[in-house]
């Protein structure tokens, strides 16, 4: 396990611990505040149960009853929530310590070789990340390839904090999207997604967090908070979180992000809603509903997406 540092020629810093490849810091160079939750200590990265900053593989989110079937055959993955399957298993990506495959001052590229069978899914999987900082803005390369068909939903789970400390509940977010996927009580996704125009979810433009959070919805019962699934409008998703101090707008060619605002992170040493994750995935349990297509990849095809954070002083 290492830390690595890259720095942008405009003096961005970023923190990256080959374990999990997670994003340990974020500091634009206007500013000395961590714009990511992160340990105190190194060696809590060993565990890190709440996917601090990690990449999530080789499938983000929830897959129900923790299987799927690819040309009639059934494959069993690793129950890590109850009978489903979070995150890629137990063993997933965010426990794997992933070889540096090239660094340079202001880029890191990393690499893992997932085997087949891994956390049981098919086909030996050729993965790369690779983080590159250009001005204040921090760009995420997912690429993969396998040589069976597999499902595949590469993600990043970094929680964000303007304030560098605290809660968020003073951040303002809002999301281009005009359709979110609600839980049910299993927290698996509902297959139709939901409009968003007059309720709560509706982040068009900008809404308090602290508003959303206090206000009464049956999913914010379910989720103890924001935990849903917001919708892509076409090629791209973006968005804007800001503190009145910082804004950071965010961007994805996948379909959808996932917010988590952290509704318990307090069980973990850190503050309730002390971040919220902002991840880039496609839909949840997709590759057992109307989606799979979206998410399977063929053999010897590439699968690439990206994910931006760009950081700015208002």
């Amino acid at each position: 396990m290492k830390k690595v540092a890259i720095k942008s020629w405009e003096g961005m810093n970023v923190e990256i611990v080959t374990l999990g490849g997670s994003l340990k810091s974020i500091i634009p160079s206007f500013t000395n505040k961590n714009m990511v939750l992160s340990y105190k200590k190194f060696a809590e990265y060993k565990t890190n149960d709440i996917y601090s900053g990690s990449i999530i593989g080789r499938f983000a989110n929830r897959i129900e009853n923790s299987s799927f079937e690819i040309d009639g055959i059934k494959y069993c993955l690793d129950s890590n929530l109850g009978k489903h399957h979070l995150h890629g298993g137990s063993k997933g990506f965010s426990k794997i310590n992933w070889s540096i495959y090239r660094l340079v001052e202001n880029s890191l590229t990393l690499y893992h070789k997932s085997k087949d069978s891994d956390m049981g899914y098919p086909g030996n999987l050729d993965v790369f990340i690779k983080y590159t900082l250009i001005g204040n803005k921090l760009i995420i390369n997912f690429d993969a390839v396998s040589d069976k068909d597999t499902f595949i939903n590469l993600s990043i789970h970094p929680y964000f904090n303007l304030n560098g400390f605290g809660n968020i509940l003073n951040h303002k977010l809002k999301i281009d999207s005009d359709f979110v996927t609600f839980l049910n009580n299993e927290m698996i996704s509902e297959e139709i997604p939901v409009s968003v125009a007059n309720t709560i979810y509706d982040f068009r433009s900008f809404r308090e967090l602290n508003f959303f959070l206090t206000s009464d919805h049956p999913q914010l019962r379910i989720c103890n908070g924001l935990d849903n699934n917001f919708c892509s409008r076409g090629d791209f998703l973006s968005g804007e979180l800001s503190n009145d101090d910082i804004l950071m707008k965010f961007k994805t060619d996948m379909p959808g992000f996932q917010f988590y605002t952290g509704n318990y992170l307090n069980y973990h040493g850190f503050e309730k809603f002390g971040g919220i994750a902002i991840e880039p995935q496609f839909y949840l349990n997709a590759p057992n509903n109307r989606y799979r297509n979206s998410v399977l990849l063929k053999k010897g095809e590439l699968y690439s997406h990206f994910t931006e954070f760009e950081f700015e002083k208002v």
